[in-house]
């Protein structure tokens, strides 16, 4: 497996259209470029098309998706994991049927308790939902420890107990399980079912599990990593401001040396867990690496994002010294950088907003502004990035799909769930929950205004805006 690095994504889509440039012994055989979310998906596939003039036919599963993929191919034991009975949707249910089975047997007097005053099966519901998510984090990323539960360990865990149970009812074939018999089976594996070239592109990280199966599969063909990670150096002993603090009062009150610890930069001390963990699994692998990192400018002009950039490529930090614009460099590391003015820019800006609403509104006016001072910029050009696309997406479709003429912007929204995706689906949902809700006028002319709900009772548009007349003079 080699693992390609870069702190740029155009350098990293540079290597993956080198790679890909070169033809696959089956003409009609599908390039596997696995990513981690349908965003990633569509801007590779438009900067695939620019680079190779053409991008068509190509294969772009999630890293489980592929993992199982590959596990299907060597044993031709299971379907897709999104058919697996140990995939969360469908485990929530076989767990919520041997909960009351067990809730009986030694171990399991917490679980009764909990259980004891559900009459509508609600606490049952809710905690075998949250139990089979657990144990999908089990099999991913603990596989050594329910492989140890199946062969009879920690007898007097519930957990365990229970995990027995649901096997025992759905049968062995889970991920880690499956694994297992991958790498049992490997050295004397058909290679047929096997895409000819794996590559893994702009995962922020993956499982050990996963790492060691694209090993395992990489010594027998080309197998790709390509990490965006925003500096070459080593951050595994980094730790946070406040950790640090913790350990020090604790080496204080124990009377001894506090062992080594560096913040280095605060942004990546406190937000790079997972890309210090992912570094420290490849260095375990001995992965072979390729790099391709290239250092933030620190001229004179150099803008504030490149200049927090270059902190973060050097693993350094700063703090305002003297005056409302002054840098200094904290010691870090045994990079002493000058002090020097805060570049007068607006590459980084910070919005307050009182509500999502008001964000969204706000984010329009920028790009309005960003579209008309920069003529070479287009919408295309825009990622706009959020923790939650599902509560988000309203504001957004009502901003701007709302704009007309010259503020008009070109926008899709990627990464919705299944639910947002579909108005039928939401609808379907909101009906189940008309029993336990008031049921007002407003919730059913939601309803109404679902187009296929509409046509369904021969309804068009005009005659929701009279029903909407009525009932408001009605005071429904």
């Amino acid at each position: 497996m080699l693992v390609h690095r870069s702190n740029r994504a155009e350098t990293l889509v540079h290597r993956l259209a080198a790679v890909c440039s070169e033809p696959l012994r089956n003409p009609l055989a599908r390039e596997v470029v696995a990513v981690q979310s349908l965003g990633m998906e569509r801007w590779l596939a438009q900067q695939l098309a620019l680079q190779l003039g053409v991008w068509a036919h190509g294969h772009h599963p999630f890293p489980r998706r592929l993992i199982d993929d590959l596990l299907t191919a060597v044993l031709d034991d299971a379907p897709a994991a999104v058919g697996s009975p140990f995939a969360p949707e469908a485990l929530r249910w076989a767990v919520a049927s041997e909960l009351p089975r067990c809730a009986h047997e030694p171990g399991f007097e917490v679980v009764a308790r909990y259980l004891s005053d559900d009459r509508l099966g609600l606490k049952l519901h809710q905690l075998a939902r949250q139990l089979a998510w657990l144990f999908d984090q089990y099999v991913v990323y603990r596989p050594d420890v329910v492989l140890a539960w199946e062969d009879g360990a920690d007898p007097d865990d519930w957990q365990a107990t229970l995990w027995r149970a649901l096997v025992q009812r759905l049968g062995g074939l889970h991920l880690a399980r499956r694994a297992h018999a991958f790498q049992a089976a490997w050295p004397r594996a058909e290679l047929d079912q096997l895409p000819e070239r794996i590559c893994v592109f702009g995962v922020s990280t993956l499982p050990p599990l996963f790492l060691q199966l694209l090993t395992v599969v990489g010594e027998c063909l080309p197998v790709h990593l390509f990490l965006l990670t925003p500096t070459p150096h080593y951050t595994g002993d980094l730790m946070p401001r406040r950790a640090l603090r913790k350990r020090r009062r604790d080496a204080r009150r124990a009377g001894r040396q506090a062992a080594g610890g560096d913040e280095g930069n605060p942004l990546l001390a406190s937000l790079g867990r997972l890309g210090r963990e992912l570094q420290q699994v490849l260095i375990d692998l001995e992965a072979v690496a390729s790099d391709g990192f290239v250092p933030p400018p620190v001229e004179a002009s150099c803008s504030t994002l490149e200049l927090l950039q270059h902190d973060i490529y050097k693993v350094i930090s700063r703090r305002p010294e003297s005056g409302e614009r002054q840098l200094s460099f904290v010691v870090s590391s045994g990079e002493r950088p000058s002090p020097r003015p805060l570049p007068d820019t607006r590459s980084l800006r910070l919005h307050r907003c009182h509500s999502p609403m008001r964000e969204v509104e706000v984010l329009h006016d920028q790009l309005l502004a960003m579209l008309e001072a920069d003529p070479e910029l287009s919408p295309k050009d825009i990622v706009v990035m959020m923790p939650d696309v599902d509560s988000y997406s309203p504001y957004v479709q009502a901003v701007f799909g709302a704009a007309s003429g010259n503020r008009y912007i070109p926008y899709a929204i990627s990464d919705r769930s299944a639910q947002q995706e579909s108005p039928i689906l939401v609808s379907f949902l909101r009906l189940l929950q008309l029993p336990q809700s008031r049921c007002s006028a407003s919730e059913l002319l939601e309803l109404l205004e679902v187009p296929a709900i509409l046509a369904r009772f021969d309804l068009n548009n005009s005659d929701l805006e009279r029903l909407r007349q009525w009932i408001e003079e009605t005071g429904i």
